[in-house]
């Protein structure tokens, strides 16, 4: 594999493509990526860390028989890791329909920018406009006003393979903090951003809410 560096995302997209033009190689990357969801689904239903390994276990297992034996090469984001989120979003498609849902920092439409080590999320519309920085490997702080009352997420992101975990924690202005949200950032084939977003309820007196959100580039 290439380890040269792109500076922008224009040029790395289609050296990210031809990395993945194994038909057999994207089918197990898909599997991976769904038994990925299945394993983390398991986690938060259970609490058992296992499934944490287990999820480890298929995202990188499945993906690296995809690239070492059918694509013969190595996975693009060992060098590139977040180039494939870079660019402006657009929202195509909310599943389940939730009359009032509003993916907090997405909305309708998003700026994604990055370094090596750090992502930020810009809301472009509609308002407010939010913008959400992460740091890889390390716990980030975000603060807004909703209605009126101050909010703080705390949020840790990590990279694993070509998935990418946003997990958030949210205290309100009683200062009691939950866990209220994991995002699952993944990307299809033909480029389209997948982010599934699990809402918890409370501490676990209600059902959690999954809601997969896709987005074109704009």
């Amino acid at each position: 594999m290439s380890t040269e560096r792109f500076a922008r995302f224009a040029d790395f997209y289609p050296f990210y493509l031809r990395e993945h033009s194994n038909t057999i190689c994207r089918r197990l990357h898909f599997i991976g990526s769904t038994l990925v969801l299945v394993c983390l689904w398991q986690l938060f239903r259970t609490g058992a860390l296992a499934w944490l390994g287990y999820g480890l276990l298929c995202g990188y297992g499945f993906a690296w028989v995809g690239h070492f034996f059918f694509e013969k090469n190595k996975p693009a984001t060992f060098t590139h890791p977040f180039y494939s989120f870079a660019g402006d979003w657009v929202l195509t498609s909310i599943s389940p329909q939730r009359q009032g849902y509003d993916q907090f920092w997405f909305g309708t439409e998003a700026r994604v920018t990055q370094t090596d080590t750090t992502l930020v999320i810009t809301r472009v519309s509609p308002p407010p406009l939010r913008e959400a920085r992460f740091t890889l490997g390390a716990e980030s702080q975000n603060e807004y006003v909703v209605n009126g009352q101050k909010l703080v997420r705390d949020s840790r992101a990590t990279l694993s393979r070509d998935t990418l975990l946003i997990s958030t924690d949210t205290t309100p202005a009683d200062g009691q903090r939950w866990l209220s949200n994991i995002l699952r950032w993944s990307l299809d084939p033909d480029g389209t951003l997948i982010v599934g977003d699990t809402e918890i309820c409370g501490k676990g007196e209600c059902p959690s809410v999954v809601t997969t959100l896709k987005f074109k580039r704009k």
